[in-house]
Parts: C-alpha cells; structure tokens; sequence
C-alpha cells in the first residue's frame, strides 16, 4: 500500500472548460449529492476530479481516512489517477491488487473496485465523497456494489464515452450529466491534437462474421471469427501495405482483433523495417513500461518501438502524448470501443502536428449504421450535432459557419445532422433557429426543439404545440435530447437527404414566410432559396414567436398538472391516439411525452 502527499494544493492551472464543469457538479452535489461529466480522451478529466476532492476535503476540518474513495477500473489507470491526487495537497494511499489491507491511510484512497471494497470493509471507513473514473464502468455489478454500500457519500463520475449500448444510462448510477464536450469543441482548440483520418479498406466481407453481445461493448463482431477472418495472409498483407507508409517516421499504435492477429500483424510490419513491440493482457508491468517508453525515444535510440500492437490492453489507462498515429486493424460495431481506441492519440503535446487515424473497413459494401469502424468518425471525432457535408474522409477541415451570418442566412453548412443512441435510427436534418437551436419539423405542423443550456453543452428537447411549448425533459447530451423525439417525426422531413429539399419553394412556403417576416420573404425570393431552406426558416420563425409562450415543463414537478392534461389535447399528442379520448391519466403521461414513463 503506497502513501504519497504534497504540501500544496491544486494549482491555479485549470482551463475555464474544466472550471466551468467543477463548478457545475459542486452545483449539482449541493442539490442531489450525485453528477457526472464527460469530457473526451486528453482534455483533463483527472484535473476535473482533482478539483472536486480538494473541494470537498477543504471543508473538512480534520479528514480522515479514505474520506474520499477513487475509483479505477484497472490497476494501470490506478498509479495514473493517485498520481494526480497528489494535487489535493492531502495523503494519497494506493491500493494494490489484492489490496494489502494493513498499514496507515490518506484522506484520499484510490484503487480498483475490489480493493476498496475490501479495505473499506476491513477499516470501517465512511467515506463521503465517491469518484469513479472511466464512469461509463458504473453500471457494472461491482461498481454498483461499492456505491449501493455508501449511499450517504456524494457521487461523481467521468468519462469520455457516456452513450452505453446495454440500455442502462447512467444518470441511473452517478445522477445528472452536468457538463458536456466533444472532440471538436471550440474551447478544446490546442488541447486535442487535429485528427487526419483516412479508411483502409481490405478484401473481407466483414457481413458474413457472426456478432456477439456484451453489457460493456454491446453488439460487436465475434473476436475469433473476426480474427480468423483478419489474419488471412491476404488481410495482412492489405493491412500493412495500406498503412505501412503512412505512419512510417510516426510513434505508432495498432489495435488488432486478438492476440494471434496481433502477432502476425507485428511479423508483417517488422518485415516492412518498423520496429515492433507488443503489448497484452499477460505482458509484465515492467516490459509494459519500457515498450510504452520506445514509443517516445529517438529514432537513433536502439530501444525506439515505432509500431506498439495491442488488443484491449491500451484501449484505456493507456496514457502517451507523443503518439501520432493510430491503425483501428480491427473493425468494430461497438461506438464505445471506437471512442476508446482513437482517444490514444488525441492528446496534443510539444512537436505534435497531429493524429493520423487509419480506419481498416471490410469491402463487403454495407451501409449499415454499424457495419464498419469508418462510419464512427464523424460522431467520435466530432460533435454529434454536426454540418451535413459529403467528404467525412478529412476531419482536419473548418467547419464553423461563416463569421457574421445570421441564423436564417443562407449556407450549405446550416443544416445539422443530430445521432441519436440508437444508430439503427435514421440521422434527422435539424435546421439552426434563432439564439442558437435546432428545429425539426414533426407531424401535424409542430416543431421539436433543442435549446442550448448555456455553458454546460446540454440541449434540452421542447416541443412547440398549438398549445405553447412542452419541455420533455431537461438538460441532457445532445443524443439523449434526440432520442426524446423518437417517433414523432415525419421521416420524409426529417431526412437530410431529402430530394424535396432542393426543389424551389411553393407559393403558399412563400406566401406563408411573408406573413411571418416580409423582409426575410423577400431575400427568400431575390435569392432563390430552396424549398427545403424556405422550410427550415418558417419552423424557426414559428419556435421564434411561440418560445415565450406558456411552458408545459414534463421534465420536473407534477406529472398529473392539469397543465400537463391540457397539453396533452393539442393536435400532436392526439397523433398517438387510436380515439379523441384521451384515455387514463397514466395513459396521458406516457403519450404526452413520446417516452415510456
């Protein structure tokens, strides 16, 4: 059991995005005691909980022991995070596994699940404060064990992939996301590299491998089956001549199917004159941290490793700046996985241009949401709620509107496509409306709204009725906001790709605009707006005139209001009715909000 301190607290080098998510989950602490984030791979998520345990323990006379618990899902991603909590300026012990239960401890402990339920047994410690690291783990049995046992103590989790496949959300564990950035948020400029991304295609039909589930990855290719198809001389051969070039004179990291494909992957590259070095779950701790090590050395260095192969033992806790390149060589269907394997090289850091990724597809020729690694990049190394453009081979491009332009401007960047959780659903156009939403157009002439809240990178997701605007729920993740509104729209205007968006407006779209605003009808006419562009800017108007209406708020309060009732008799709640009757009170709730309550 290792104890460490520092005489100083946390210094005042925090950037203003994780200043902004501290003083959010204290908010949300003070309110609930529970909070989580998510903030991607590289951009300080253990500065974040740094800053809430000196909070919390600063306003503790005398903490004791394991006052606040740190919670790690492996041992790797353990010395990393008790290295960090040096910075709270308190005793930090670190459990080992199996935990040696013996021997003094610091107001911070952090270990992995098992350690710290059996040491805090074995002490009788209270703690009262949790953080979970790698939070999307929470729902996991043990996790849920550890916190069930300490339900007095205020939770905190962060992570950078919060969108689970297995169903269980986890604001069900950790209480209310609070904070929100991706990838390519504006106020992480120069803290994650720039993303080069390019796909490598090879001659296997990835549709004919059968496909497994888990409750941490959700459905994925078989590994062995997906081995065995990778492994084939033909695979390998595609594989290292797609990317041997490219990531020749960068440090390097391959993630294979298994441990097989793997080792003939590190074969084919030697023989290509990289120099190899290979990492997995029984690699020793020590050979572990010399081959991480050649990734940084210079390239006259005889221990320098330019090409690291792994599976799944460097998909978290895996910690190395200088890492320019990454090769996905095992396709996924999993957008955890994915995330998890492309946040290695978005850490910027002195001398680092950038961050190749080189996606390996099959050549099967399936467009399914989730048939390959490739169709992951826009939402991984993007914000979801992302322009509609062709060309998503090139990531590194701008994409930021056109300085000056207002809301209902025209401009091919305008309209938005939003994923939801489920990406078997189809993508929705959302068109920008004014003080920063997005609209859709949804059945019987009403309108679905996200609204930004604030700093926070939350949206809550509104419906704009004949009869005000209905808050379904509020604030949450972009995707989550989205799935709100499954159902309820008309696909043939919610899709982006819609050939009736380019055809001229009608005369009644035209006569209709002018009503709403003459001057913004006549620019429509002088400059031969589309129909789908004439669309887009009537439902923002109608948001624009009914946003100060009387708000039906469904994400808080009572859900028998007679407010709620009334809401519940405008024309689109009838759509999910089989009769004028609005049927029982329970009814109602469920059909009012387009959600299973």
């Amino acid at each position: 059991m290792d104890t460490s301190s520092a005489t100083t607290a946390l210094p005042g080098c925090l950037r203003h995005y994780q200043r902004t998510a501290i003083d959010l989950i204290i908010d949300e602490l003070t309110r609930t005691g529970r909070a989580h984030i998510s903030l991607p791979t590289g951009s300080g998520k253990s500065r974040v909980l740094v800053g809430i345990a000196s909070h919390h323990l600063d306003r503790i006379t005398d903490p004791g022991p394991g006052t606040v618990l740190v919670v790690s899902p492996r041992t790797t991603i353990t010395r990393q995070l008790a290295d960090a909590m040096v910075g709270t300026g308190h005793l930090v012990t670190t459990l080992p596994t199996p935990a040696r239960l013996d021997g003094a401890a610091g107001p911070v402990v952090v270990g992995t699940i098992p350690s710290l339920r059996r040491w805090v047994r074995r002490n009788a410690v209270a703690p009262t404060l949790i953080l979970v690291d790698e939070a999307h783990h929470a729902t996991a049995a043990g996790c849920r064990a550890l916190l069930d046992e300490h339900r007095d103590a205020a939770r905190v989790g962060v992570t950078a992939t919060p969108y689970r496949h297995d169903g269980n959300r986890l604001d069900g564990v950790l209480g209310r996301c609070v904070f929100v950035r991706d990838p390519d948020s504006p106020d992480l400029a120069g803290v994650l590299a720039p993303v080069s991304w390019h796909p490598v295609t090879l001659p296997v039909d990835l549709g004919k491998v059968p496909v497994s589930r888990n409750s941490e990855h959700g459905t994925d290719y078989a590994s062995s089956a997906l081995g065995a198809v990778l492994t084939t001389p033909e695979a390998i051969a595609a594989t290292v001549a797609g990317t041997s070039q490219r990531i020749r004179g960068r440090s390097t990291v391959v993630f294979a199917a298994n441990v097989e494909h793997g080792r003939a992957l590190a074969a084919a590259y030697l023989v290509a004159g990289h120099r190899v070095g290979e990492i997995y779950g029984t690699t020793p701790t020590e050979e572990r941290d010399r081959l991480i090590a050649g990734l940084t050395a210079p390239a006259d260095d005889p221990a320098r490793v330019d090409v690291l192969i792994s599976v799944g033992a460097l998909t978290e806790g895996f910690d190395c700046p200088p890492v320019d390149a990454l090769v996905i060589a095992r396709p996924t269907r999993s957008e955890l996985l994915y995330t998890q394997m492309t946040g290695r090289g978005l850490r910027a850091c002195p001398g680092k241009s950038d961050c190749l990724i080189l996606d390996v597809t099959g050549a099967d020729g399936s467009t399914a949401p989730t048939a390959t690694g490739q169709v992951f990049a826009p939402t991984v190394l993007r914000s979801p709620v992302r322009p509609v453009a062709t060309g998503d081979d090139d990531l590194d491009r701008d994409d930021t509107d056109e300085s000056g332009s207002t809301w209902w401007s025209p401009s091919r960047r305008q309209v938005r496509q939003i994923v939801g959780t489920d990406r078997r659903a189809p993508t929705w156009s959302w068109a920008p409306g004014p003080d920063g939403t997005f609209i859709v157009p949804l059945a019987d002439g009403q309108v679905g709204v996200l609204v930004p809240d604030g700093e926070s990178g939350l949206w809550s997701p509104i419906l704009v009725t004949d009869g005000g605007v209905v808050t379904l729920d509020g604030p949450l993740p972009v995707r989550y906001a989205v799935d709100r509104f499954t159902g309820m729209a008309d696909r043939h205007l919610t899709r982006a790709d819609g050939r009736w968006r380019s055809d001229p407006p009608t005369d009644s779209q035209l006569s209709a605009l002018h009503r709403w605003d003459p001057t913004i009808a006549d620019r429509a006419t002088s400059e031969g707006w589309s129909k789908g562009h004439v669309g887009d800017v009537i439902g923002a108007l109608v948001v624009q005139r009914k946003i100060n209406a009387p708000i039906v708020d469904m994400s808080i309060g009572d859900p028998m209001s007679p407010e709620l009732i009334a809401a519940a008799s405008t024309p689109l709640y009838h759509r999910y009715h089989t009769s004028a009757d609005l049927g029982t009170p329970s009814q109602v709730r469920k059909e009012a909000s387009g959600v299973d309550w």
